[in-house]
This record gives structure tokens, C-alpha cells and sequence, in this order.
């Protein structure tokens, strides 16, 4: 049997010596636990000291575009698995005392004593605050498939007028009303209910807040009250302070019958609306306007349908005199002679249609004895047009009545 060589057995021996360091150290590595670093990226920063904010009358704003903290965390592997999820980040916001934009440190909560911060990536957060705007508003009830009960009309009142909110002045600056909506189409005897409200602009949008909003109430009781159902039409009378001043002609009118409800049989008879509240700040030419009814004593008629959309056209009225030639009527037995042929008529209208022929003089001979003689007979002055008024009351004339050969 041959011999090892001295040189081979110290290469062998190397080799297993080079492979049980291999071996000792993989063992050291996993049983010692060294310490390594963990960056975190994603840390949620939640703010402190926000009820000495509101004390003051201010807010943090924006809330949702403060960005998560980074920070690199040192420790051994086995307390870094530890608290992986649960290192938190936080910015005082109490020492604030005044709007503005400020630039704060964030502090962060590791929970474990073995690891700590080895590099703060994140050295500071932006945050704006501004003041906290208050404002109150009116509760406005709306009313679904009110046109859908056939039978009756429903008066819906909030037992809560008004609302008091709070928030950033872009987020409540446009709020209008806190809506309550109101499901009315199968309504049939009176109700107290419970209805959520929501916060809408002027034009009926409803609006979100961005950043934190409060309010008194998030719902509202309604009374309704529940009245018989009558059709009336709606024609327009034009009041006399203005149709003293304006010739004014009817073009177009929207709405023609409303719906109302009877609160007393006595107005259960009424079948037409011809009052209008509104007739102010009228202007000459063609124009749309929304006029609002005057509701008859003892109906009921929902405030979102006493509005009326009409098409007017307006002229500044002129006066004039004008000779109207007169027309006899019913003289078959009679000879007469008229002290003149005209008669003077004071009108006043639009400037184009104050003219002779726009107006009627009529002498009616029906009711006279035609004895001879002289005698006085009213002539009665008609106008075309219903824009056209007569001025002049009374208006006579003498007959002469001949004798018939």
C-alpha cells in the first residue's frame, strides 16, 4: 500500500478546513441575528394637537394630499420582522395660532426599543391651515312625484328651519341649502317622518366638502299635511301701477294650470288664478319674466310651482286725443242730425296703434222715442286692442230727431 504524501495531506486538510469555515460561518449568519437597515416608504403621518386648532378657530386643509413619511430603520433581522407594519409617523399642529403654510417635522413611533432610525428620508411635511368659516342656512324641502298623486297635494314643512355649518370658506361658500327630499307621489293621509339631508349650491347640485365639515343636523322631521287636489288656471293680470305706465301684450306664457290643495272649503270653488305678486322692474321691448302667484286665501300651492315663466312685450304708453268718426246704429225709423260727425276720445297705448282706426264710437238709437227734437245720447268708445285704454269716461253727443215726412 502506497503512502499519502505529507504535501497531499495538508491540500486535503485545507480544503476541509476551507469548507467548515463555509459551514461555521452559514451557521453564525443565521443564529446570531445581525444587524442590518429596512427603508420604509410607506408611513401614514396622522396629525396631534388638532382640538387646539378648532379652539383657535383654525383647520388643517388638504388633509389628503399630505404625503407618507420615509425613514430607513436599523435592528436585527428578527426585531425589524417585529415592528414591519407597525412604525407610525405624527406632526403637532397645536402650537398653530394663525392661517398659513408650514413646513413641520414629523416624529415617528418605532415599537421596540431595538431598533432605531438610522436616516430620517422625510426631514419635513408641508401643511396649510386656514380658518374655520361658519354660516347658516336654510333647510329647503323638495318634493318627488308630486305630479304622480292624482288625488291630493302635500305641504311638506321642516320642523328644523335652519342649519348652522362649518368648514373652509371654498368648501361651504356655495352651499345654498341643507335639501331634504320628500317622496310625496303615494301620499295619502298626514305624516311625521325622518328624512337625511344633503348640501346643495343655488342651482339644486349637490356639493362635497374636501375637507372637514360639521353641521347641526344630518337629517331633518317634516310635517306633511295632506289636502284635496284642484286644477286651476292661470291668467295674467297685469296690476294697474303698470298698466298705467306700459302698454304691455301677453306672448307666451309656460305654465297655464297649476295644481293646488283646498286648506278651506271655502276656496273650492275657485277655478282660476289671475293675481300676480311680482310685476317690478319691468323693461320695454320683448322680454321673459318669472312672476310668482298670489295665492288665493285658502289654498295651498308648493312654492317650487307658484313660479310663472311668461314672454311679454312692453311699450312706454303715450297719450293722445283722437277724433273717432261715429257710427249710428238701430236708426231705421229715424231722421236725425248729429251735432258732429266725430267725437274727441283722450287713450293712451303704444304710439303705433293710437290711431282713429283702432277705435270705435258707436251711437245706438234703439231706445229713443224719435220724437222731434233735440236731445243727448251717450256714444260708447270701444278699443281694438286690450292694450289701448280709454281715458275719456263719458263721452255724449247732441241729435237733432226730425220729423218724418
Amino acid at each position: 500500500m502506497k503512502q499519502v504524501s505529507n504535501s497531499r495531506k495538508k491540500l486535503i486538510l485545507k480544503i476541509i478546513s476551507v469548507f467548515a469555515a463555509a459551514i461555521i460561518w452559514i451557521f453564525i449568519t443565521y443564529t446570531e441575528n445581525p444587524q442590518t437597515d429596512v427603508t420604509l416608504n410607506a408611513v401614514d403621518i396622522s396629525l396631534s394637537g388638532e382640538s387646539y386648532l378648532k379652539d383657535n378657530g383654525l383647520m388643517v386643509t388638504e388633509k389628503n394630499s399630505i404625503p407618507d413619511a420615509s425613514i430607513v430603520i436599523r435592528g436585527k433581522r428578527r426585531d425589524l420582522i417585529g415592528v414591519m407594519g407597525n412604525v407610525t409617523a405624527s406632526i403637532d399642529v397645536s402650537r398653530i395660532n394663525k392661517p398659513g403654510t408650514y413646513n413641520l417635522k414629523p416624529s415617528f413611533d418605532i415599537p421596540s426599543n431595538a431598533v432605531y432610525i438610522a436616516k430620517m428620508n422625510t426631514a419635513s411635511v408641508t401643511v396649510t391651515v386656514e380658518n374655520i368659516e361658519k354660516r347658516t342656512i336654510d333647510v329647503k324641502i323638495v318634493q318627488k312625484n308630486a305630479d304622480k298623486n292624482k288625488l291630493y297635494v302635500v305641504e311638506s314643512v321642516p320642523q328644523t328651519a335652519t342649519v348652522s355649518i362649518s368648514g373652509t370658506l371654498s368648501d361651504i361658500q356655495d352651499i345654498s341649502y341643507a335639501c331634504a327630499y320628500v317622496d310625496v307621489g303615494t301620499m295619502s293621509q298626514n305624516n311625521d317622518a325622518e328624512y337625511s339631508v344633503v348640501f346643495e349650491d343655488i342651482n339644486g347640485a349637490e356639493i362635497l366638502p374636501i375637507n372637514d365639515f360639521s353641521s347641526d343636523i344630518t337629517s331633518v322631521m317634516v310635517t306633511n299635511t295632506v289636502y284635496d287636489k284642484i286644477t286651476l288656471d292661470i291668467e295674467l293680470d297685469i296690476p294697474s301701477r303698470v298698466s298705467d305706465k306700459y302698454a304691455v301684450e301677453l306672448v307666451g306664457q309656460t305654465t297655464k294650470k297649476v295644481d293646488a290643495g283646498i286648506k278651506d272649503k271655502s276656496a273650492a270653488d275657485i277655478t282660476t288664478i289671475t293675481n300676480i305678486m311680482n310685476f317690478d322692474g319691468i323693461s320695454l321691448d320683448t322680454t321673459n319674466y318669472t312672476l310668482t302667484l298670489d295665492v288665493p286665501k285658502g289654498l295651498y300651492i308648493p312654492p317650487e310651482n307658484q313660479k310663472v315663466e311668461v314672454e311679454l312685450e312692453v311699450f312706454e304708453r303715450e297719450e293722445r286725443t283722437l277724433s273717432v268718426p261715429i257710427t249710428v246704429t238701430n236708426a231705421d225709423k229715424a231722421t236725425y242730425l248729429l251735432d258732429s260727425d266725430t267725437v274727441k276720445v283722450r287713450v293712451s297705448g303704444p304710439k303705433d296703434k293710437l290711431t282713429p282706426e283702432n277705435l270705435s264710437a258707436t251711437l245706438d238709437l234703439k231706445n229713443t222715442s224719435y220724437k222731434p227734437g233735440e236731445i243727448t245720447l251717450p256714444v260708447q268708445i270701444k278699443a281694438k286692442y286690450p292694450d289701448i285704454t280709454v281715458l275719456t269716461k263719458k263721452v255724449n253727443i247732441k241729435v237733432n230727431i226730425k220729423e218724418t215726412e
